[in-house]
């Protein structure tokens, strides 16, 4: 499916250099990347040069036969040769200068440096990171917190993957949009999604899915993104909560006590971890996750510093915490709570 093609970057890299320094730090990492902007801008001075040393070679030495035939043909004839003989000489100085190392720089941040920093994150264990989608189209449609009918708009293709706390968790870059047709008649796209999905597990969560499919969708994230919802809008009595989340569920009569004051208190540390809209939801035991507009952090950018995206990472992880704090409380309940309830 369309869903799962690859962007194909084609990445060249020093495979022996990447190999040989497993624990990049900050000024490594930031040392590959000055040196892969400082190699693309000596390519472009290279192709700068190489276009100039063409057309004063055929101002002097075909000046001649420029001034035969006609100027505008001439002038054209020229422009579209040094045009030519640039884009050449780009494309060769680049691939032999610049991509390498600029490979070793995106192959160095996504399967080292950004590894290591999730590592040194509290409660993290086994980390490991993949060139692959890191949710399933049939899990994406499970989750229903984005919708991907239109699997041509959607696109997915970094993932990684652990344990944290003993709960297994995979985090997946993903975009998502409609077709729309444009004021012209051409059908263009409208952005729904552009962010990060993830999912977390536990052993112990059979007894979850008693309570059916839940959704949770936190201010700023339209329940329109998702594309579906639950049969049932959910109110849980607590106003100041009801108007921060809308709450959508398969089966109202099975959540008695659910949202209680644990929950409901780290749904807020949830929403609040982050700078950006949020959405979970609960299906079959599984608990699906959305941090809406939030960057890529598989993606190593060469015009930021990587201790900006280091924050990003950060950040992100310290969400995924906040969600296995809305995950465990949902467990904890419906592995407990919900049996002293019931002996009431």
């Amino acid at each position: 499916m369309g869903l799962f093609g690859k962007k194909g970057r084609g990445i060249i890299t020093n495979k022996k250099f990447v190999r040989s320094n497993r624990n990049f730090s900050d000024e490594e990492i930031g040392s590959l990347q000055f040196k892969s902007n400082l190699l693309i801008r000596v390519s472009k001075i290279v192709t700068i040069i190489v276009m100039v040393a063409m057309l004063v070679y055929i101002i002097v030495w075909e000046k001649d036969a420029l001034l035969r035939g006609n100027i505008l043909e001439q002038l054209l004839l020229i422009a579209v040769s040094v045009i030519l003989v640039g884009i050449g000489a780009n494309a060769l100085t680049y691939y032999l200068i610049a991509k390498p190392v600029e490979g070793s720089f995106w192959t160095a941040y996504r399967q080292q440096y950004l590894i290591n920093m999730v590592k040194d994150m509290k409660g993290i264990g086994r980390v490991t990171y993949k060139e692959q989608p890191g949710l399933s189209y049939e899990e994406l449609k499970g989750s229903v917190l984005v919708l991907c009918d239109y699997d041509r708009l959607c696109r997915t293709q970094d993932c990684l993957y652990g344990d944290i706390n003993g709960d297994d968790f995979r985090l997946t870059n993903f975009k998502a949009g409609m077709p729309k047709r444009k004021e012209n008649g051409r059908m263009g796209e409208v952005r729904l999604f552009d962010g990060i999905i993830g999912l977390l597990n536990a052993e112990e969560k059979a007894a979850l899915s008693k309570v059916g499919f839940v959704q949770v969708f936190s201010e700023g994230y339209s329940p329109g993104v998702a594309g579906y919802v639950g049969e049932h809008l959910f109110k849980t009595g607590n106003e100041e909560f009801d108007a921060r989340f809308k709450i959508y569920v398969e089966k109202p009569g099975a959540l008695e006590g659910f949202f209680n004051s644990d929950f409901m208190e780290a749904a807020e540390n949830f929403a609040g971890s982050v700078k950006t809209p949020v959405a979970f939801s609960f299906n079959r035991g599984t608990m699906f996750f959305a941090f809406n507009d939030y960057p890529d952090i598989f993606e190593a950018r060469l015009d930021e510093e990587v201790t900006k995206q280091k924050k990003e990472v950060k950040d992100l992880i310290k969400g995924v915490q906040a969600a296995q704090s809305v995950y465990d409380a949902a467990l904890d309940f419906c592995n407990f709570g919900a049996a002293a309830i019931e002996k009431q």
